[in-house]
Protein backbone atom coordinates (compact mmCIF):
# COMPACT_ATOMS: atom_id res chain seq x y z
CA UNK A 1 0.00 0.00 0.00
CA UNK A 2 1.40 3.56 -0.91
CA UNK A 3 1.41 6.56 1.48
CA UNK A 4 0.08 9.25 1.72
CA UNK A 5 1.61 12.65 3.45
CA UNK A 6 -0.29 13.66 6.08
CA UNK A 7 -0.94 17.68 6.44
CA UNK A 8 -1.78 18.67 10.10
CA UNK A 9 -4.38 21.44 9.72
CA UNK A 10 -3.20 24.41 11.97
CA UNK A 11 -5.24 25.03 15.09
CA UNK A 12 -6.82 23.13 18.00
CA UNK A 13 -10.48 21.62 17.61
CA UNK A 14 -11.82 20.35 20.46
CA UNK A 15 -15.56 20.21 19.87
CA UNK A 16 -15.34 17.12 17.88
CA UNK A 17 -13.79 13.55 19.59
CA UNK A 18 -10.33 12.88 18.54
CA UNK A 19 -11.35 9.86 16.49
CA UNK A 20 -13.83 12.60 14.31
CA UNK A 21 -10.47 15.46 13.78
CA UNK A 22 -8.54 14.27 11.84
CA UNK A 23 -5.12 14.96 10.83
CA UNK A 24 -5.40 18.26 12.99
CA UNK A 25 -4.90 19.20 17.01
CA UNK A 26 -6.75 17.68 19.78
CA UNK A 27 -5.05 19.23 22.55
CA UNK A 28 -2.38 21.85 22.93
CA UNK A 29 -0.46 24.10 25.46
CA UNK A 30 1.82 26.21 25.04
CA UNK A 31 2.23 27.03 21.00
CA UNK A 32 1.53 28.91 18.41
CA UNK A 33 0.57 28.80 14.30
CA UNK A 34 3.09 30.14 12.08
CA UNK A 35 1.93 30.44 8.50
CA UNK A 36 4.06 29.11 5.67
CA UNK A 37 3.78 29.43 2.32
CA UNK A 38 1.75 26.37 1.08
CA UNK A 39 -1.14 27.77 3.47
CA UNK A 40 -0.64 25.55 6.30
CA UNK A 41 0.46 26.89 9.91
CA UNK A 42 3.53 25.32 11.10
CA UNK A 43 3.12 24.61 15.22
CA UNK A 44 5.96 26.57 17.12
CA UNK A 45 6.63 26.76 20.63
CA UNK A 46 5.23 30.30 22.40
CA UNK A 47 8.22 30.81 24.51
CA UNK A 48 8.99 32.15 27.24
CA UNK A 49 8.66 35.30 29.46
CA UNK A 50 10.71 38.49 29.48
CA UNK A 51 10.61 40.17 32.77
CA UNK A 52 10.48 43.78 31.23
CA UNK A 53 11.46 45.56 34.90
CA UNK A 54 13.65 44.03 37.33
CA UNK A 55 11.30 44.79 40.00
CA UNK A 56 8.27 43.84 41.66
CA UNK A 57 5.63 46.30 41.14
CA UNK A 58 3.99 45.22 44.90
CA UNK A 59 0.51 44.29 44.11
CA UNK A 60 -1.80 42.98 40.97
CA UNK A 61 -1.58 44.85 38.07
CA UNK A 62 -5.12 45.51 36.34
CA UNK A 63 -4.06 48.32 33.17
CA UNK A 64 -1.31 49.36 31.31
CA UNK A 65 -0.56 52.36 28.89
CA UNK A 66 2.13 52.87 26.97
CA UNK A 67 2.70 56.79 25.65
CA UNK A 68 5.32 59.45 24.54
CA UNK A 69 5.69 63.30 26.04
CA UNK A 70 6.11 66.04 24.28
CA UNK A 71 10.19 65.33 24.14
CA UNK A 72 9.90 61.68 22.61
CA UNK A 73 10.34 60.32 26.04
CA UNK A 74 8.30 57.03 26.09
CA UNK A 75 6.50 56.19 29.50
CA UNK A 76 4.41 53.31 30.84
CA UNK A 77 1.77 53.78 33.15
CA UNK A 78 0.69 50.81 35.16
CA UNK A 79 -2.10 50.79 37.53
CA UNK A 80 -1.81 48.32 40.32
CA UNK A 81 -4.20 47.53 43.19
CA UNK A 82 -2.17 49.33 45.61
CA UNK A 83 -0.27 51.99 43.39
CA UNK A 84 -0.25 54.27 40.07
CA UNK A 85 3.30 54.24 38.64
CA UNK A 86 4.97 55.44 35.91
CA UNK A 87 7.70 53.26 34.02
CA UNK A 88 10.19 55.54 32.06
CA UNK A 89 13.23 53.87 31.34
CA UNK A 90 14.64 51.53 34.29
CA UNK A 91 13.46 54.10 36.67
CA UNK A 92 9.82 53.47 38.41
CA UNK A 93 7.79 56.50 39.62
CA UNK A 94 5.39 56.27 42.34
CA UNK A 95 2.48 59.08 41.47
CA UNK A 96 -0.27 56.64 43.13
CA UNK A 97 -3.38 59.79 44.07
CA UNK A 98 -3.85 60.04 47.72
CA UNK A 99 -7.01 61.57 49.50
CA UNK A 100 -7.14 62.56 53.11
CA UNK A 101 -10.52 62.28 54.79
CA UNK A 102 -12.02 64.55 57.72
CA UNK A 103 -14.77 64.43 60.05
CA UNK A 104 -15.23 67.74 61.88
CA UNK A 105 -17.49 70.98 62.69
CA UNK A 106 -15.24 73.25 60.68
CA UNK A 107 -16.24 77.01 60.72
CA UNK A 108 -17.90 78.77 57.06
CA UNK A 109 -17.80 82.18 56.14
CA UNK A 110 -19.32 84.00 53.56
CA UNK A 111 -19.96 87.26 52.22
CA UNK A 112 -23.28 88.78 50.14
CA UNK A 113 -22.08 89.22 46.77
CA UNK A 114 -18.90 87.42 46.87
CA UNK A 115 -18.55 83.37 46.28
CA UNK A 116 -15.32 82.91 48.00
CA UNK A 117 -15.90 80.41 50.76
CA UNK A 118 -13.46 80.74 53.29
CA UNK A 119 -13.01 77.43 55.96
CA UNK A 120 -11.33 76.86 58.96
CA UNK A 121 -10.47 72.98 59.76
CA UNK A 122 -8.16 71.80 62.62
CA UNK A 123 -7.97 68.66 61.22
CA UNK A 124 -6.34 69.67 57.85
CA UNK A 125 -3.59 71.82 56.78
CA UNK A 126 -4.20 71.77 53.46
CA UNK A 127 -2.56 73.41 50.35
CA UNK A 128 -3.46 75.72 46.91
CA UNK A 129 -2.53 72.46 44.90
CA UNK A 130 -5.45 69.99 47.13
CA UNK A 131 -9.42 69.48 46.22
CA UNK A 132 -12.01 69.19 48.14
CA UNK A 133 -15.29 67.65 48.14
CA UNK A 134 -18.08 68.27 50.86
CA UNK A 135 -19.46 63.92 51.35
CA UNK A 136 -22.19 65.98 53.63
CA UNK A 137 -23.09 68.95 51.69
CA UNK A 138 -23.55 72.01 53.02
CA UNK A 139 -25.62 75.44 53.26
CA UNK A 140 -24.20 78.75 54.31
CA UNK A 141 -24.77 82.22 53.34
CA UNK A 142 -27.40 81.03 50.57
CA UNK A 143 -24.52 78.61 49.46
CA UNK A 144 -25.38 74.54 48.57
CA UNK A 145 -21.58 73.48 48.67
CA UNK A 146 -21.61 69.94 46.92
CA UNK A 147 -18.73 68.40 45.03
CA UNK A 148 -15.12 69.42 44.17
CA UNK A 149 -13.54 72.41 44.39
CA UNK A 150 -9.89 73.98 44.00
CA UNK A 151 -8.41 75.18 47.23
CA UNK A 152 -7.69 78.72 46.55
CA UNK A 153 -5.38 79.88 49.14
CA UNK A 154 -4.26 78.52 52.77
CA UNK A 155 -2.59 79.46 55.43
CA UNK A 156 -2.80 76.35 58.40
CA UNK A 157 -5.85 75.10 59.00
CA UNK A 158 -7.52 77.51 56.92
CA UNK A 159 -8.15 77.76 53.53
CA UNK A 160 -10.88 79.32 50.60
CA UNK A 161 -12.63 77.92 48.34
CA UNK A 162 -14.45 79.53 44.91
CA UNK A 163 -18.53 78.88 45.19
CA UNK A 164 -20.26 78.07 41.79
CA UNK A 165 -22.05 81.73 42.56
CA UNK A 166 -21.86 84.31 45.16
CA UNK A 167 -23.36 83.86 48.42
CA UNK A 168 -26.48 86.26 49.28
CA UNK A 169 -25.74 86.88 52.79
CA UNK A 170 -23.10 87.25 55.09
CA UNK A 171 -22.11 84.43 57.23
CA UNK A 172 -19.08 83.64 59.93
CA UNK A 173 -20.06 81.26 62.15
CA UNK A 174 -17.02 81.81 64.15
CA UNK A 175 -18.09 85.47 65.52
CA UNK A 176 -21.53 84.54 66.43
CA UNK A 177 -22.25 86.69 69.71
CA UNK A 178 -25.09 88.21 71.77
CA UNK A 179 -26.54 90.75 69.33
CA UNK A 180 -25.08 89.81 66.40
CA UNK A 181 -27.14 88.34 63.52
CA UNK A 182 -26.68 84.73 62.14
CA UNK A 183 -28.00 83.92 58.68
CA UNK A 184 -29.26 80.96 56.82
CA UNK A 185 -31.67 81.98 54.49
CA UNK A 186 -32.86 84.53 56.66
CA UNK A 187 -31.55 86.70 59.24
CA UNK A 188 -31.72 86.28 63.00
CA UNK A 189 -30.65 87.87 66.18
CA UNK A 190 -28.50 86.05 68.34
CA UNK A 191 -29.67 86.40 72.19
CA UNK A 192 -27.25 83.68 73.77
CA UNK A 193 -24.59 81.98 72.78
CA UNK A 194 -22.84 78.56 74.45
CA UNK A 195 -20.36 77.01 73.84
CA UNK A 196 -21.97 74.75 70.73
CA UNK A 197 -25.17 76.56 70.22
CA UNK A 198 -27.00 79.90 70.30
CA UNK A 199 -30.58 81.02 70.67
CA UNK A 200 -32.28 83.36 68.43
CA UNK A 201 -35.40 85.79 67.76
CA UNK A 202 -36.80 84.87 64.34
CA UNK A 203 -36.72 87.73 61.97
CA UNK A 204 -40.20 86.45 60.61
CA UNK A 205 -41.90 85.03 64.05
CA UNK A 206 -40.09 88.43 65.87
CA UNK A 207 -40.82 86.61 69.14
CA UNK A 208 -37.85 85.70 71.66
CA UNK A 209 -37.90 81.74 72.03
CA UNK A 210 -38.53 81.06 68.81
CA UNK A 211 -35.87 78.34 67.61
CA UNK A 212 -34.29 77.78 64.18
CA UNK A 213 -31.82 75.89 63.41
CA UNK A 214 -30.14 76.12 60.43
CA UNK A 215 -31.40 73.15 58.99
CA UNK A 216 -34.77 74.82 58.98
CA UNK A 217 -36.26 72.78 61.29
CA UNK A 218 -38.80 74.77 62.45
CA UNK A 219 -39.82 75.94 66.11
CA UNK A 220 -39.74 75.40 69.51
CA UNK A 221 -37.14 75.77 72.42
CA UNK A 222 -33.83 73.94 71.58
CA UNK A 223 -31.13 75.31 69.75
CA UNK A 224 -29.48 76.31 66.67
CA UNK A 225 -26.54 74.81 64.54
CA UNK A 226 -24.06 76.62 63.09
CA UNK A 227 -23.60 75.23 59.63
CA UNK A 228 -26.25 73.58 58.12
CA UNK A 229 -26.63 70.21 56.49
CA UNK A 230 -29.01 67.14 55.64
CA UNK A 231 -31.55 66.42 59.06
CA UNK A 232 -34.15 63.94 58.80
CA UNK A 233 -37.28 63.43 60.61
CA UNK A 234 -39.70 60.07 60.32
CA UNK A 235 -43.31 59.25 61.46
CA UNK A 236 -43.68 55.56 62.94
CA UNK A 237 -45.23 53.68 60.30
CA UNK A 238 -44.55 55.62 57.20
CA UNK A 239 -41.75 55.60 54.60
CA UNK A 240 -42.02 59.00 53.95
CA UNK A 241 -38.63 60.73 55.48
CA UNK A 242 -38.84 64.53 55.87
CA UNK A 243 -35.58 66.21 55.06
CA UNK A 244 -34.35 69.69 56.30
CA UNK A 245 -31.63 71.62 54.45
CA UNK A 246 -31.80 75.12 53.94
CA UNK A 247 -32.04 76.43 49.95
CA UNK A 248 -31.71 73.04 48.55
CA UNK A 249 -32.36 73.77 45.31
CA UNK A 250 -34.45 70.51 44.36
CA UNK A 251 -37.49 69.65 42.82
CA UNK A 252 -39.77 66.79 42.66
CA UNK A 253 -37.74 64.14 40.87
CA UNK A 254 -34.69 64.77 41.38
CA UNK A 255 -31.88 63.02 43.15
CA UNK A 256 -29.90 63.86 46.14
CA UNK A 257 -27.51 61.46 47.98
CA UNK A 258 -27.07 60.63 51.27
CA UNK A 259 -23.10 59.76 51.31
CA UNK A 260 -22.57 59.04 54.81
CA UNK A 261 -24.89 55.86 56.88
CA UNK A 262 -27.41 57.43 59.00
CA UNK A 263 -29.88 55.86 60.90
CA UNK A 264 -33.53 58.03 61.64
CA UNK A 265 -36.38 56.25 63.40
CA UNK A 266 -35.17 52.68 62.69
CA UNK A 267 -34.77 53.41 58.78
CA UNK A 268 -31.08 52.87 57.56
CA UNK A 269 -30.69 55.98 55.08
CA UNK A 270 -27.37 55.40 52.79
CA UNK A 271 -27.45 56.55 49.00
CA UNK A 272 -29.27 58.04 46.07
CA UNK A 273 -32.75 59.21 46.66
CA UNK A 274 -35.30 60.63 44.96
CA UNK A 275 -37.21 63.99 45.93
CA UNK A 276 -40.68 62.92 46.36
CA UNK A 277 -42.21 66.50 46.93
CA UNK A 278 -40.72 70.11 47.95
CA UNK A 279 -42.49 71.45 51.14
CA UNK A 280 -40.41 74.72 51.56
CA UNK A 281 -37.14 75.75 50.51
CA UNK A 282 -35.44 73.82 53.08
CA UNK A 283 -37.42 71.06 53.72
CA UNK A 284 -38.65 67.96 50.63
CA UNK A 285 -39.72 65.19 51.29
CA UNK A 286 -38.62 61.39 49.93
CA UNK A 287 -39.55 57.79 50.12
CA UNK A 288 -37.53 55.28 52.18
CA UNK A 289 -37.01 51.49 51.46
CA UNK A 290 -38.41 50.56 55.06
CA UNK A 291 -41.33 52.32 57.33
CA UNK A 292 -40.26 53.84 60.30
CA UNK A 293 -40.51 51.87 63.62
CA UNK A 294 -40.47 55.23 65.47
CA UNK A 295 -41.66 59.26 65.32
CA UNK A 296 -38.60 61.37 64.79
CA UNK A 297 -38.38 65.25 64.97
CA UNK A 298 -39.00 67.46 63.84
CA UNK A 299 -37.61 69.83 66.54
CA UNK A 300 -35.30 66.85 67.11
CA UNK A 301 -34.56 65.95 63.38
CA UNK A 302 -31.22 63.34 63.50
CA UNK A 303 -28.56 65.23 61.48
CA UNK A 304 -26.43 63.23 59.39
CA UNK A 305 -22.98 62.30 60.49
CA UNK A 306 -24.02 63.33 63.90
CA UNK A 307 -23.73 67.21 62.89
CA UNK A 308 -20.06 66.63 61.48
CA UNK A 309 -18.86 67.60 58.00
CA UNK A 310 -17.14 64.72 56.21
CA UNK A 311 -14.77 66.73 53.85
CA UNK A 312 -12.48 64.80 51.19
CA UNK A 313 -9.47 66.15 50.46
CA UNK A 314 -7.53 65.06 47.26
CA UNK A 315 -3.71 65.55 48.01
CA UNK A 316 -1.30 67.09 45.63
CA UNK A 317 2.08 66.33 46.14
CA UNK A 318 4.12 69.51 45.50
CA UNK A 319 7.73 69.10 43.98
CA UNK A 320 10.45 68.83 46.37
CA UNK A 321 13.07 71.88 47.52
CA UNK A 322 16.12 71.71 46.57
CA UNK A 323 18.41 70.43 49.34
CA UNK A 324 16.08 67.80 50.53
CA UNK A 325 14.81 64.44 50.13
CA UNK A 326 15.16 60.64 51.37
CA UNK A 327 17.94 60.76 53.56
CA UNK A 328 18.86 64.48 53.76
CA UNK A 329 17.20 66.17 57.02
CA UNK A 330 15.53 63.16 58.04
CA UNK A 331 13.02 60.91 56.56
CA UNK A 332 10.13 62.70 56.00
CA UNK A 333 11.08 66.12 57.04
CA UNK A 334 11.40 67.90 54.16
CA UNK A 335 11.56 65.34 51.74
CA UNK A 336 9.20 63.31 49.45
CA UNK A 337 5.41 65.18 49.84
CA UNK A 338 6.72 68.20 51.71
CA UNK A 339 8.31 71.10 49.06
CA UNK A 340 7.48 74.72 49.45
CA UNK A 341 4.38 74.84 47.87
CA UNK A 342 2.71 71.55 49.67
CA UNK A 343 3.14 72.28 53.43
CA UNK A 344 0.69 69.10 54.49
CA UNK A 345 2.04 65.69 55.15
CA UNK A 346 0.70 63.35 52.38
CA UNK A 347 -2.59 61.75 52.36
CA UNK A 348 -3.06 58.11 51.77
CA UNK A 349 -3.07 56.35 48.85
CA UNK A 350 -5.81 55.18 47.03
CA UNK A 351 -6.52 51.71 46.16
CA UNK A 352 -8.53 50.19 43.18
CA UNK A 353 -9.50 46.84 41.73
CA UNK A 354 -9.08 47.96 38.72
CA UNK A 355 -7.65 50.85 36.57
CA UNK A 356 -9.00 51.96 33.00
CA UNK A 357 -5.74 54.53 31.61
CA UNK A 358 -5.54 56.15 28.53
CA UNK A 359 -3.54 59.71 27.51
CA UNK A 360 -4.14 63.09 26.84
CA UNK A 361 -1.40 64.29 24.69
CA UNK A 362 1.45 63.74 26.87
CA UNK A 363 -0.84 63.75 30.18
CA UNK A 364 -1.48 59.82 31.61
CA UNK A 365 -5.00 60.13 32.60
CA UNK A 366 -6.10 57.23 35.36
CA UNK A 367 -9.34 56.06 36.37
CA UNK A 368 -9.74 53.61 39.08
CA UNK A 369 -13.09 51.69 39.10
CA UNK A 370 -15.36 53.52 40.66
CA UNK A 371 -13.83 56.47 41.51
CA UNK A 372 -12.36 60.04 40.50
CA UNK A 373 -10.16 60.59 37.24
CA UNK A 374 -6.95 61.52 38.00
CA UNK A 375 -3.87 63.40 35.11
CA UNK A 376 -0.05 63.45 35.86
CA UNK A 377 1.53 65.18 33.32
CA UNK A 378 5.38 64.10 33.17
CA UNK A 379 7.07 68.08 32.97
CA UNK A 380 4.65 69.19 35.75
CA UNK A 381 5.31 70.09 39.38
CA UNK A 382 3.32 67.82 40.54
CA UNK A 383 4.67 64.31 42.15
CA UNK A 384 1.70 62.58 42.02
CA UNK A 385 -1.76 62.38 40.25
CA UNK A 386 -4.25 64.44 40.72
CA UNK A 387 -7.87 64.80 40.34
CA UNK A 388 -8.67 66.74 37.15
CA UNK A 389 -10.95 68.86 38.80
CA UNK A 390 -12.79 71.64 37.83
CA UNK A 391 -16.77 69.68 37.63
CA UNK A 392 -15.06 66.11 36.68
CA UNK A 393 -17.34 63.24 38.06
CA UNK A 394 -16.30 61.69 40.86
CA UNK A 395 -17.55 58.03 40.47
CA UNK A 396 -17.03 56.41 37.03
CA UNK A 397 -16.64 53.04 36.18
CA UNK A 398 -13.85 53.75 33.35
CA UNK A 399 -12.94 56.32 30.81
CA UNK A 400 -11.02 56.24 27.50
CA UNK A 401 -9.99 59.31 25.43
CA UNK A 402 -11.94 59.84 21.96
CA UNK A 403 -11.27 61.11 18.88
CA UNK A 404 -10.77 63.62 16.67
CA UNK A 405 -11.84 66.47 19.31
CA UNK A 406 -10.14 64.80 22.24
CA UNK A 407 -12.34 64.52 24.58
CA UNK A 408 -12.36 62.40 27.88
CA UNK A 409 -15.24 60.00 27.76
CA UNK A 410 -16.31 58.84 31.45
CA UNK A 411 -18.76 56.05 31.64
CA UNK A 412 -20.91 54.84 34.47
CA UNK A 413 -20.19 58.27 35.19
CA UNK A 414 -21.90 60.50 38.14
CA UNK A 415 -21.52 63.56 39.73
CA UNK A 416 -22.70 62.62 42.97
CA UNK A 417 -21.03 59.58 45.02
CA UNK A 418 -23.80 57.05 43.70
CA UNK A 419 -22.59 55.05 40.81
CA UNK A 420 -25.22 55.96 37.33
CA UNK A 421 -24.13 52.83 35.50
CA UNK A 422 -25.65 53.44 32.32
CA UNK A 423 -24.80 57.16 31.87
CA UNK A 424 -21.72 58.19 29.59
CA UNK A 425 -20.95 61.78 30.12
CA UNK A 426 -17.32 63.42 28.04
CA UNK A 427 -15.94 66.30 28.72
CA UNK A 428 -15.44 69.32 26.51
CA UNK A 429 -13.10 69.59 23.50
CA UNK A 430 -9.18 69.60 24.84
CA UNK A 431 -10.35 70.26 28.01
CA UNK A 432 -10.96 67.87 30.98
CA UNK A 433 -11.99 70.06 33.21
CA UNK A 434 -15.38 70.93 32.05
CA UNK A 435 -18.25 68.42 31.83
CA UNK A 436 -21.08 70.67 32.98
CA UNK A 437 -22.82 71.51 28.97
CA UNK A 438 -23.54 74.82 28.35
CA UNK A 439 -24.12 76.66 25.00
CA UNK A 440 -20.69 77.55 24.84
CA UNK A 441 -19.03 74.29 25.17
CA UNK A 442 -19.00 70.57 23.87
CA UNK A 443 -19.37 68.78 27.32
CA UNK A 444 -22.29 66.63 27.71
CA UNK A 445 -23.85 63.05 28.62
CA UNK A 446 -26.01 60.25 27.07
CA UNK A 447 -27.90 57.35 28.95
CA UNK A 448 -27.68 54.46 27.21
CA UNK A 449 -31.27 52.51 27.06
CA UNK A 450 -30.41 48.96 26.95
CA UNK A 451 -28.62 46.75 29.57
CA UNK A 452 -27.83 47.29 33.07
CA UNK A 453 -24.64 48.43 33.48
CA UNK A 454 -21.56 49.66 30.68
CA UNK A 455 -19.04 47.52 30.76
CA UNK A 456 -15.90 48.47 28.50
CA UNK A 457 -15.47 51.46 26.26
CA UNK A 458 -12.91 52.23 23.10
CA UNK A 459 -12.02 54.63 20.77
CA UNK A 460 -12.50 52.58 17.95
CA UNK A 461 -11.41 53.19 14.23
CA UNK A 462 -13.79 55.17 13.27
CA UNK A 463 -16.11 56.13 16.88
CA UNK A 464 -16.68 55.66 19.81
CA UNK A 465 -17.25 52.29 20.84
CA UNK A 466 -19.43 51.47 24.33
CA UNK A 467 -20.13 47.91 25.37
CA UNK A 468 -23.07 47.63 27.96
CA UNK A 469 -23.93 43.95 29.35
CA UNK A 470 -26.28 42.96 25.96
CA UNK A 471 -25.55 44.99 23.14
CA UNK A 472 -22.57 47.13 21.62
CA UNK A 473 -23.42 50.59 20.87
CA UNK A 474 -21.57 53.10 18.64
CA UNK A 475 -20.61 57.21 19.71
CA UNK A 476 -19.81 59.14 17.00
CA UNK A 477 -18.87 62.72 16.88
CA UNK A 478 -21.40 65.27 14.97
CA UNK A 479 -20.36 68.28 16.62
CA UNK A 480 -22.79 71.19 18.35
CA UNK A 481 -25.34 70.84 19.94
CA UNK A 482 -25.71 66.80 20.39
CA UNK A 483 -22.33 66.56 19.77
CA UNK A 484 -22.63 62.64 20.21
CA UNK A 485 -24.67 60.84 18.25
CA UNK A 486 -25.49 57.09 19.85
CA UNK A 487 -26.48 53.61 17.65
CA UNK A 488 -26.96 50.28 18.27
CA UNK A 489 -24.62 48.14 16.61
CA UNK A 490 -24.88 44.80 18.31
CA UNK A 491 -27.23 43.10 20.22
CA UNK A 492 -26.47 40.32 22.64
CA UNK A 493 -23.00 40.89 21.90
CA UNK A 494 -22.02 42.99 25.19
CA UNK A 495 -18.64 42.76 26.70
CA UNK A 496 -17.59 40.48 30.30
CA UNK A 497 -14.78 42.96 31.65
CA UNK A 498 -13.18 46.46 30.49
CA UNK A 499 -10.23 44.63 29.26
CA UNK A 500 -11.57 42.12 27.37
CA UNK A 501 -11.61 44.34 24.09
CA UNK A 502 -8.27 44.38 21.88
CA UNK A 503 -7.58 46.22 18.49
CA UNK A 504 -5.21 45.38 15.66
CA UNK A 505 -5.17 46.07 12.16
CA UNK A 506 -8.24 48.04 11.99
CA UNK A 507 -10.18 45.53 13.71
CA UNK A 508 -11.79 45.48 17.34
CA UNK A 509 -11.92 42.27 18.80
CA UNK A 510 -13.52 41.03 22.32
CA UNK A 511 -14.76 38.69 24.48
CA UNK A 512 -18.57 38.08 25.31
CA UNK A 513 -20.49 35.69 28.06
CA UNK A 514 -20.75 32.73 25.33
CA UNK A 515 -18.84 33.99 22.48
CA UNK A 516 -16.28 35.84 20.63
CA UNK A 517 -17.36 38.44 18.53
CA UNK A 518 -15.10 41.42 16.28
CA UNK A 519 -16.11 44.26 14.52
CA UNK A 520 -14.42 45.73 11.01
CA UNK A 521 -16.62 48.34 10.50
CA UNK A 522 -19.77 46.33 9.36
CA UNK A 523 -21.05 45.43 12.47
CA UNK A 524 -20.67 42.48 15.11
CA UNK A 525 -19.59 39.19 13.54
CA UNK A 526 -19.35 36.40 16.29
CA UNK A 527 -15.73 34.21 15.90
CA UNK A 528 -15.89 30.46 15.03
CA UNK A 529 -14.42 28.89 18.35
CA UNK A 530 -12.96 25.10 17.96
CA UNK A 531 -12.45 25.41 21.73
CA UNK A 532 -15.61 26.71 22.57
CA UNK A 533 -16.02 23.95 25.31
CA UNK A 534 -12.55 24.36 26.85
CA UNK A 535 -12.96 27.51 27.81
CA UNK A 536 -16.94 29.09 27.95
CA UNK A 537 -17.81 25.25 29.65
CA UNK A 538 -14.19 25.89 32.15
CA UNK A 539 -14.86 29.20 33.17
CA UNK A 540 -15.28 31.02 36.31
CA UNK A 541 -18.35 33.29 35.81
CA UNK A 542 -17.68 34.50 39.55
CA UNK A 543 -14.29 36.91 37.91
CA UNK A 544 -15.37 37.53 34.68
CA UNK A 545 -14.48 40.85 35.18
CA UNK A 546 -11.04 40.08 35.32
CA UNK A 547 -10.98 38.63 31.90
CA UNK A 548 -7.98 40.55 29.68
CA UNK A 549 -7.37 40.57 26.07
CA UNK A 550 -3.40 40.71 24.95
CA UNK A 551 -2.56 41.80 21.03
CA UNK A 552 0.27 40.97 19.42
CA UNK A 553 0.79 42.42 16.21
CA UNK A 554 4.12 40.55 15.52
CA UNK A 555 1.99 37.08 15.13
CA UNK A 556 -0.86 38.58 14.31
CA UNK A 557 -2.57 37.21 17.65
CA UNK A 558 -5.57 38.13 19.48
CA UNK A 559 -5.08 36.25 23.04
CA UNK A 560 -7.78 35.92 25.87
CA UNK A 561 -6.37 35.62 29.71
CA UNK A 562 -9.20 34.50 31.66
CA UNK A 563 -10.10 32.70 35.10
CA UNK A 564 -10.76 28.69 35.21
CA UNK A 565 -13.49 27.16 36.78
CA UNK A 566 -11.18 25.92 39.76
CA UNK A 567 -10.09 28.92 40.09
CA UNK A 568 -9.93 31.32 43.21
CA UNK A 569 -9.21 35.29 43.94
CA UNK A 570 -5.93 34.06 45.76
CA UNK A 571 -4.70 32.33 42.58
CA UNK A 572 -6.10 35.56 40.10
CA UNK A 573 -3.68 37.58 38.83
Amino acid sequence: MPHNTIKLAPGVETNTTPALNEAAYSASAFIRFLPERNGYGLAQKLGGWVAYYASSIGSKIRALKGWADLNATNHLGIGAESSLDVLTGNNLINITPQTSITNTAPVFATTAGSNVVTVTDSNITASVLDYVTYVTPVTVGGLVLNGPYKIQSAAGTQYSIYAASNASLTANTSTNTVGGSFVVGNTYEIVTVGSTDFTLIGAAANTVGVIFTATGVGSGSGTARLVAEYAFSTTSGSSIVTTYFDNHGLAAGDSFYVGVSTTVGGIPLFGLYTVQSVITTSSFTFAAANSATSTVGPTTATVINGGLIQSTFYVAIGPQPIGTGFGVGGYGVGGFGVGTTQPNVPGTAITATDWTLDNFGQDLIACPAGGAIYYWNPSGQLQNAQIVGGNGPLVNSGIFVAMPERQVIAYGSSFTLSPDPMLVRWSDIEDFTQWIATPTNQAGSYRIPTGSKIVAGTQGPQQGLLWTDLDLWAMQYIGPPFVYGFNKIGSNCGAVSRHCVGQMNGAVYWMSQKQFFMSMGSGPQAIPCPVWDVIFQNINTSYLYKVACGINSQFNEVTWYYPSASSTERQLC
